[in-house]
C-alpha cells in the first residue's frame, strides 16, 4: 500500500502543476500546448483562437515570415517526423521543438520535457524533396537527417532558415537547460 499511496501524492502534485501550467498558457497542458505557447512567444505567433485548427497553429506577426502559417509541434529527439496531409491544404512552415533523447537511467528511464533543438520547414520545397525522395506524406512523415539538420533554427548556424536574435536563443536556452537540471548538471 506504501506505493500506491506514494503514486497518489505525487500524482496529486503533477495535477497541480498541470492545473498551474493550464492558467499559465490559457489552455490544457499538454506537451504539444505548451510549445506552441513558448514558439509563440519566442517566434511572433500569433495563435489561432481554436488549439485544434485542421491545417495550421497560427501565423508569424513580424520579420521575414511576416503573415505565413504554422504549424507547431513538439518531437522527441529519437522521432524526428512531421505531421503532414497528403492534401492541397498545408501550412506554409512546419516548426518542430524537439526535445531530448528519453532518459536511460538505471533506476527508470523517463521522457524529460525540454527543447535541444528547433527546425523550421518551408513546406513547399518539403513536398517537392519528398515527393522526388519517393517519400510518402503522413501523418507522420520521416524527415532525413540532413533536410533535419538544415532546417535548424536553434541551437543557430549559418545558413539558417530562420536567424534568430541573442534574446530568442536566450529563450530557448531556458527550455533547453530544463533537461540539464533534471540530470543535476551544471556549468
Amino acid at each position: 500500500m506504501g506505493r500506491i499511496n506514494q503514486l497518489a501524492e505525487a500524482l496529486g502534485a503533477l495535477n497541480e502543476i498541470h492545473r498551474t501550467i493550464s492558467q499559465l498558457l490559457g489552455r490544457s497542458a499538454t506537451s504539444g500546448n505548451i510549445c506552441e505557447v513558448i514558439a509563440s512567444e519566442i517566434l511572433y505567433i500569433q495563435l489561432e483562437k481554436r488549439a485544434n485548427h485542421p491545417v495550421f497553429d497560427g501565423t508569424f506577426t513580424r520579420g521575414p515570415l511576416q503573415d505565413k502559417t504554422v504549424n507547431v509541434k513538439w518531437r522527441n529527439e529519437v522521432v524526428k517526423t512531421i505531421n503532414m496531409k497528403d492534401s492541397n491544404e498545408q501550412p506554409d512552415y512546419f516548426l518542430s521543438l524537439v526535445g531530448p533523447r528519453k532518459s536511460h537511467a538505471k533506476e527508470t528511464p523517463y521522457h524529460p520535457f525540454a527543447i535541444e533543438e528547433v527546425c523550421l520547414f518551408e513546406t513547399i520545397p518539403l513536398i517537392a524533396f519528398l515527393k522526388k525522395e519517393r517519400i510518402k506524406i503522413r501523418h507522420q512523415t520521416r524527415v532525413p537527417a540532413p533536410v533535419w539538420e538544415k532546417a535548424r533554427i536553434y541551437p543557430s548556424q549559418e545558413g539558417s532558415p530562420l536567424p534568430l536574435t541573442r534574446t530568442q536563443e536566450n529563450l530557448f536556452d531556458i527550455f533547453a537547460d530544463l533537461n540539464r537540471r533534471g540530470q543535476g548538471i551544471t556549468d
